[in-house]
């Protein structure tokens, strides 16, 4: 399985993973949704829109669009989310959206601190 990462947010080593309901999943659930429209519409500069400090500083819209591009010529044009979950790992807020492109599909997981920003970024295939 490749995995192409655009942050590595600060995760412990062992996974644990639990669906969560929290009355802040709404507001990660709509950032995530931004993040994926923005993507495949190619404005990276409103993918960072709701990043931290830290992942602002970690992270530029070149290195985005990079990472973004790369994924898309190797396996094909964004189509659309086909479904989308959030889970708790290590303690963090976690939104993953299942993506189909015209070759494969990927994962988008965004990852969130306590103040829902965004501190972790990552397309998976």
């Amino acid at each position: 399985m490749l995995s192409i990462f655009i942050v590595i947010p600060c995760i412990g080593k062992g996974l644990i993973k639990t669906a969560i309901t929290t009355p802040n999943a709404v507001i990660r659930e709509k950032v995530a949704a931004d993040i994926a429209s923005n993507l495949a519409k190619k404005d990276f500069a409103a993918v960072r829109t709701d990043f931290a400090k830290t992942a602002l500083d970690g992270l530029s819209e070149e290195k985005i669009k990079d990472t973004w591009e790369g994924l898309v010529a190797k396996i094909g044009a964004f189509q659309k989310v086909v479904s989308t979950k959030e889970v708790q790992e290590n303690g963090y807020n976690q939104i993953k959206k299942r993506c189909q492109f015209t070759d494969e599909n990927a994962t988008l997981q965004v990852v969130f601190n306590e103040e829902n920003q965004v501190i972790g970024l990552f397309l998976k295939l």
